[in-house]
This record gives structure tokens, C-alpha cells and sequence, in this order.
């Protein structure tokens, strides 16, 4: 047993201390007309708010982020790779009226390179692009939405289903704020495609094509709804569903930078006597004041912070005992209307007690940090000091152990059978040679006999 511990407590030594992240999300009651929003802590990826996040809803032009990640992973050059547009490439297109359709005002025999049709699919959400780039790239638009359908599955979407790049209305599509989440955070690892859906405007000089960004949060001469902080990324708009946004945001506060995402997906059309309402940009304006309001980075627990206690036997000290202390200290973006002592935490512990030699730092149990049932991370528990071993008393102790053991009874029977055996033995050979020379006396005496 004694070796098993030790032999535990040296492998432990040898481990990497980690921190598992989760999601920590808060419940304030924002007064949103989108249908389904989801706030996102680009730096952790941890989800901090959300509504409706599982309920499916048409993806419409937010679609084209996941083009542009099919096209990015497969087009390494995409200023050198030009394709030529063929009208027969948007004839799938004629199966739509002309509502909801967005121009980029490509034409055919125009050749554009694939970073100008990125441009104007992911600024514009040109339909012309969507159906070039998704025919050049699958062979064949079939065979290019099993490839976006792959990719979503390969990123962990539940419940999204794409049947076409263009994002024009269609009842068997469909997506969640959950999903386009792990989606648009996925394709923002690709620096070319931040680079391309955070520019403003693009143009070809050549055909004389110009495109402009159609999320109006990001232009300041748009005074109504200009946010400070924002950039990109795609808008989609369906007049039977309502209107989709995908937005990253950079916002100061206390003094530290934020970066957040915003998905909000069926935000309702509305007109009012001043014109067009968008509440898509509302709520997200909503959902960014919020989080600049009520979010910071607080520390929720220290790294000298004692949680347990635990018996270190052998110890060469008075101090027969170690505290377990969390590996790093844990700072996450925290809700200022939830008290931090909201946090429950679990402690697990490897072992009860423990053998030494102890030393600092090693590892012998986890603190889960629990809020509203959910654990938002799991930080190692570490010895705060090093505890030598007494040799005296392990010495002692193994000895008491020893004689307490069965091998030390089947020893002692052992020797006693061998005890008796030498001295049945000896007395044997003891009563053989005292039998000895009286035979030999007794020959001697018939031999004399014998002569007479």
C-alpha cells in the first residue's frame, strides 16, 4: 500500500497544470426583438449571454461565412487564382423571384480573382459570387454544400443545414445563434478572412465595381446607428424571416479592451414614420451597451487561496500537514448584478493522506467552479509547501508493519519448522555416534574370539 502511494505521489509531480475553460453565461433581461442572440468573449470563447441559442432559423446571407471558409481552406492564393464568370453559373438563380436578391453587378466574362469574389460575396452578399465561387470550388454547387454541410459538422453544429451559398429563402435551411457562433469564431481564426470581412469597401477598378459593407453599424456618417468598436462582418436579410447580423466588436472599459461577437438572427422588419427600423442593429446595440456596462474581468479565485487540508504521514516536522491551493488564480468576465460568491466550489481530492517526501507544487485534487449548475472551469489543487520525510519514523513505521504482516508470521512458522527439524537432526546424529564405537568395540571382541 505504502509503495502505491509513493508511487502515485511521484507521477502526480510530473503532470501539467491546466485551467479547462467553460462556458460562464449570464441571464440579465434585455428587451430584444431578434428572435434568438448569443454574446460571445472572443478571448476565451466562452458564451456570456444569450436567447433562443438552439432555435432553428434561417441562415439567409450569413451563409456566405461559411462559403468563404470552404473557399479559404481549399484557395491558398487567392489573389493569384482568377475564374472567369460564366452566366450559366447563376442559373439556379431563376428559381427565385427577385426579392431578397443583393447584386454584386459581376456579369459574365468578367474575371475576377477569388479574393475579389470573397470581397464582394462577404461585403455585398452578391449572389453572383456566391454561385461562381460555389460551382468553381465544388465542381458544382451539389457538391459544394455537402462541403459547407461537412465543414459545419466537423465544427461541432448541431442543428444547421445548408442547401444553398447564396442565403435566398429556402424552409429546409436552417441554423442557430449557437451554431453561426462556433461558425463565424472559426472562420475569424483565418486572418485572410477577418482581413477581407472587416474592410469597409473594395473595388475592381477594371469593371469598374465598387462594394460597400452592408452592416451600417460601421460607418460613422450613418449617425443612427454607428457603434464605435465595430467591425464586419456579414448582415443577412430575408423579408420572410427577418433580418440576421454577425458582428465583432472591440470596446473599451475600466480601462481594459473586450472583444465580443454578436450573432442576433430574425430580428423582425419594421417601418416607422422616419423609415426603416432596424432592430437587428438595435439589439445588438442593446447587447454591446450591456456588456459595457456590467462586464469586467474580475478575480473569482486567488492563487493563495487555502481550500483544503490535508495529513502528510513520515513528515520530518511538527507540521504534519500540507494546504491545497488552486495552481493559478482565475480571472474571467464576470456580471456585476451576480454576486461572485455566487460560485459554488467542488473540491475533489486524490488522496486523504499522504506519504512523505511532499513536494510544492504537486498536484492532489481539482476545484470545479459551479455557477447556476453549470461549471464555468476547472483549476488543479497544489501543495503550497514541500514536507522532507523523517527517515526515523518511516524506518519505525515500516517495521511495525512488518512484524504486523504475514510475512513476518509465515517467517516465524518457517523457522520454527526448520528449528525443529535441526534439532531433531542433532539429536540423531548425537545418539548415531554414541552408537558407533560400541559396535566397534563389539567387533574387536568377536574378532579376539575368533583367534583363540
Amino acid at each position: 500500500m505504502l509503495k502505491k502511494i509513493i508511487s502515485l505521489n511521484i507521477s502526480l509531480i510530473f503532470l501539467i497544470l491546466c485551467i479547462i475553460p467553460i462556458n460562464a453565461e449570464f441571464k440579465p433581461v434585455l428587451d430584444l426583438k431578434s428572435t434568438a442572440a448569443i454574446l460571445v468573449d472572443l478571448d476565451t470563447g466562452n458564451r456570456l449571454f444569450s436567447k433562443n441559442p438552439n432555435q432553428k432559423i434561417q441562415p439567409a446571407q450569413l451563409v456566405n461565412i461559411m462559403v468563404a471558409i470552404v473557399v479559404l481552406e481549399q484557395c491558398s492564393d487567392i489573389a493569384n487564382t482568377s475564374i472567369t464568370a460564366n452566366d450559366s453559373a447563376w442559373t439556379e438563380l431563376l428559381n427565385w423571384g427577385e426579392k431578397d436578391k443583393t447584386y454584386g453587378l459581376i456579369k459574365g466574362g468578367q474575371t475576377l480573382t477569388v479574393k475579389d469574389y470573397l470581397y464582394a460575396l462577404m461585403l455585398s452578399s452578391s449572389i453572383e459570387s456566391a454561385c461562381v465561387l460555389g460551382n468553381y470550388f465544388g465542381e458544382g454547387m451539389p457538391n459544394f454544400i455537402v462541403k459547407m454541410n461537412d465543414k459545419a459538422k466537423a465544427l461541432g453544429c448541431e442543428n444547421t443545414y445548408f442547401t444553398n451559398a447564396h442565403g435566398l429563402f429556402d424552409p429546409a435551411a436552417y441554423t442557430t445563434a449557437a451554431d453561426m457562433a462556433l461558425i463565424t469564431q472559426y472562420a475569424l481564426k483565418n486572418n485572410r478572412f477577418t482581413e477581407i470581412a472587416c474592410t469597409l469597401e473594395y473595388e475592381v477598378p477594371e469593371y469598374s465595381l465598387y462594394w460597400k459593407h452592408t452592416n451600417v453599424m460601421l460607418f460613422p456618417e450613418n449617425s443612427k446607428y454607428y457603434f464605435a468598436g465595430t467591425k464586419g462582418i456579414k448582415t443577412g436579410n430575408l423579408a420572410d424571416v427577418g433580418r440576421n447580423l454577425s458582428v465583432m466588436a472591440d470596446m473599451q472599459a475600466g480601462g481594459r479592451s473586450y472583444r465580443y461577437l454578436v450573432i442576433v438572427l430574425a430580428a423582425p422588419y419594421e417601418t416607422a414614420a422616419s423609415g426603416t427600423v432596424y432592430n437587428h442593429i438595435k439589439d445588438t446595440v442593446t447587447i454591446l451597451n450591456w456588456a459595457t456596462k456590467h462586464l469586467s474581468v474580475t478575480n473569482v479565485i486567488n492563487i493563495d487561496e487555502h481550500l483544503a487540508e490535508l495529513q502528510v504521514l513520515y513528515a520530518d516536522t511538527k507540521e504534519d500537514f500540507i494546504e491545497l491551493v488552486p495552481a493559478n488564480s482565475y480571472s474571467m468576465l464576470w456580471n456585476d448584478e451576480t454576486d461572485v460568491n455566487a460560485i459554488e466550489k467542488k473540491i475533489t481530492i486524490n488522496d486523504k493522506k499522504l506519504v512523505a517526501p511532499v513536494e510544492k507544487g504537486t498536484i492532489y485534487g481539482k476545484v470545479d467552479l459551479i455557477l447556476s449548475g453549470e461549471t464555468i472551469a476547472t483549476i488543479d489543487l497544489v501543495a503550497n509547501k514541500s514536507v522532507e520525510r523523517s527517515a526515523y519514523e518511516f524506518n519505525k513505521k515500516a517495521a511495525l508493519e512488518f512484524y504486523k504482516s504475514s510475512y513476518w508470521k509465515k517467517g516465524v512458522k518457517i523457522f520454527i519448522v526448520f528449528f525443529i527439524i535441526y534439532i531433531l537432526l542433532y539429536f540423531a546424529a548425537l545418539g548415531y555416534a554414541h552408537s558407533e564405537p560400541n559396535k566397534a568395540k563389539q567387533w574387536k571382541k568377536s574378532q579376539r574370539r575368533k583367534h583363540k
